[in-house]
C-alpha cells in the first residue's frame, strides 16, 4: 500500500481513503487498487480520517486538520487550530457536524472553522484516542476511560477501565470501542416516546435524558427521549390555561393524575400519550358548549347557538360588559358564576352591565346578577 504506516481508513462519496505517517494520503474505488495523495507543503503525521458534508477531513500531529472536498482529492488544505495538540480521531454525524479529539476537544459545522471546546469536569485531562456519535451524545475513547463530552452514564458490558481503548463507532444502538485486547460494548438505551394528542394543550416533564433537554424532557406534540434500561422515569402532565389533562394511556394505574411513574423496558421503547382537552374558552369569559369555543360577549355566543345549548360565563370581576337580545326561535340556557376552566360555578353568580332581552325563543337565566 502507497501509505506509510497507514492509522485510519474511512469510506465516502465511492471512495476508501486511507491516511498514515508523514501526511501520507491514498485512495482506492475498490480496496485494491490505490492512488496516492501528496498534500503540498505539510509533512505531519496523521492519525484520523472521516467523511461528511461532501467533504474528507483527516487529522493529526501538532493539531493538523486536512480538508479535501470529495470532488478534488488532490488537494487538502492545511487549518489552522492554534494547537501544538496531536489530533487522534475525527468523526461526523450528519446531525452534529463534526467532532476531532486528542487531549482537547475541536468542533465544526462545516469541516472548514473549528472551534476548540473545553471539556467539563476535568475529562480534558484524558488523551482521546477515537470518537463517535449516537443519541445526541458524542463518546471518545482513550486511556482507561469513557468519556462523554455531553454526558455520561452509559453502561458497557465490560469494564471499561481495563484497557486504553484506540477506536470507538456507533451503530446497531450500541457504542463499540477495542482496545487492549478487549472489545466493549455500550448496552442499547431505552427509546421513550411522548403523544399529546387531544384539542387541547399542555406540557409534559420528566427528568434528565440522553437526548433532548439535558435539565429535563420538555415536550411539544411528540417529543423522543432516550433512557437507561430499567430506569424509573416520572413524568408529570401540567393543562395550560383553557385546556384540561384527560389522563395518560398505555400505563395502568397512572389514570388522570398529572403524575405518572413508569418504569423503562430492558430493551426496544415505551410509548407514553398524555391526551389534553379543550375547555374552549380560548381565554375568554363566555363558552358555549355545543361549539367548545369561547366568545367574549353573550351576543357571540348566542348567534351561533343552537337548540337547547347552554352559554357558560365566567365570574368576571368586578362585571361582565354588555347585552344580549335573543331574537331567534331557539331555547338557550345562560349560566353564569364559572371559574376559568368552566368545570365548577357552585356558589358564585356573574354580574352583567347591560340586560338580557327575549324577544324570541327562550332564554333561562342563573347564577346571573343584572345591572345597568
Amino acid at each position: 500500500m502507497p501509505v506509510n504506516y497507514p492509522k485510519a481508513i474511512t469510506f465516502g462519496n465511492g471512495m476508501f481513503v486511507v491516511v498514515g505517517l508523514a501526511s501520507t494520503i491514498a485512495t482506492s474505488v475498490d480496496g485494491v487498487t490505490w492512488e496516492t495523495r501528496l498534500p503540498a507543503n505539510h509533512n505531519a503525521s496523521l492519525y484520523g480520517v472521516t467523511y461528511g458534508n461532501a467533504k474528507f477531513v483527516a487529522v493529526g500531529e501538532g493539531g493538523s486538520i486536512m480538508v479535501a472536498n470529495e470532488s478534488d482529492l488532490n488537494t487538502w488544505p492545511l487549518v489552522n487550530t492554534s494547537t501544538d495538540v496531536r489530533l487522534q480521531g475525527v468523526a461526523f454525524d450528519p446531525n452534529a457536524g463534526f467532532m476531532a479529539v486528542g487531549n482537547v476537544y475541536y468542533k465544526s459545522v462545516d469541516g472548514q472553522t473549528w472551534t476548540r471546546i473545553d471539556s467539563e469536569n476535568g475529562k480534558g485531562q484524558w488523551n482521546g484516542n477515537g470518537i463517535a456519535h449516537g443519541y445526541d451524545t458524542w463518546v471518545r475513547a482513550g486511556g482507561f476511560l469513557f468519556s462523554s463530552y455531553d454526558q455520561d452514564g452509559f453502561t458497557w458490558d465490560t469494564d471499561a477501565g481495563i484497557a486504553t481503548f484506540n477506536a470507538i463507532t456507533f451503530g446497531n444502538s450500541s457504542f463499540v470501542a477495542v482496545g487492549g485486547r478487549t472489545i466493549a460494548r455500550s448496552l442499547p438505551l431505552s427509546l421513550l416516546t411522548v403523544v399529546k394528542p387531544g384539542t387541547g394543550t399542555g406540557t409534559v416533564t420528566g427528568p434528565a435524558a440522553f437526548s433532548g433537554s439535558l435539565s429535563g424532557v420538555s415536550c411539544g406534540s411528540t417529543c423522543s427521549y432516550f433512557y437507561l434500561p430499567n430506569l424509573p422515569v416520572t413524568l408529570t402532565a401540567v393543562a395550560d390555561t383553557c385546556s384540561y389533562f384527560a389522563g395518560w394511556a398505555e400505563w395502568t394505574g397512572c389514570g388522570t393524575n398529572s403524575g405518572c411513574a413508569i418504569t423503562m423496558p430492558a430493551t426496544g421503547e415505551a410509548t407514553v400519550t398524555a391526551a389534553f382537552e379543550s375547555l374552549g374558552c380560548l381565554n375568554k369569559p363566555v363558552r358555549l358548549v355545543s361549539t367548545g369555543q369561547g366568545y367574549d360577549t353573550l351576543q357571540q355566543a348566542y348567534d351561533v347557538a343552537i337548540n337547547g345549548d347552554t352559554i357558560k360565563v365566567q365570574k368576571v370581576e368586578p362585571y361582565l360588559t354588555g347585552s344580549l337580545i335573543a331574537d331567534r326561535n331557539i331555547a338557550v340556557i345562560l349560566t353564569g358564576g364559572y371559574n376559568y376552566t368552566y368545570t365548577s360555578n357552585a356558589g358564585y353568580m356573574t354580574t352583567l352591565k347591560g340586560s338580557v332581552q327575549t324577544l324570541l325563543g327562550a332564554v333561562t337565566v342563573g347564577n346571573f346578577a343584572i345591572t345597568n
